[in-house]
């Protein structure tokens, strides 16, 4: 069960009671295989939760734009072309002669 939150404050348990904050996030995810166990308060209802995430994803369907996991799809494409487009210019570069 992968897990995606948003505005996460990551921090690092200390030997006080306190924990440090390390950084700050908009986006965060974690991998399934990561994920031992998900808390939720008592004070959540769960069927209410499940419910309205549930409506909103069927009224959604047909606008991927408004989707979350699309959204990351393509700026993960964007982020990917990027990359690639750098490896060229270093790879073409290295074909030249160096400039006394």
């Amino acid at each position: 069960m992968n897990v995606d939150m948003a505005n996460v404050t990551l921090t690092v348990p200390t030997s006080g009671d306190a924990a440090s904050p390390v950084g700050r996030f908009e986006q965060f995810h974690i991998q399934g295989r990561q994920v031992r166990y998900v808390h939720v308060p008592d004070d959540v209802d769960m069927m209410a939760a499940l419910k309205q995430k549930l409506e909103e994803l069927q009224g959604s369907r047909g606008q991927s734009d408004s989707k979350p996991s699309g959204m990351l799809v393509l700026k993960t494409r964007q982020l990917r072309e990027k990359i690639l487009r750098q490896k060229e210019k270093r790879l073409l570069g290295r074909g030249r002669p160096r400039q006394p």
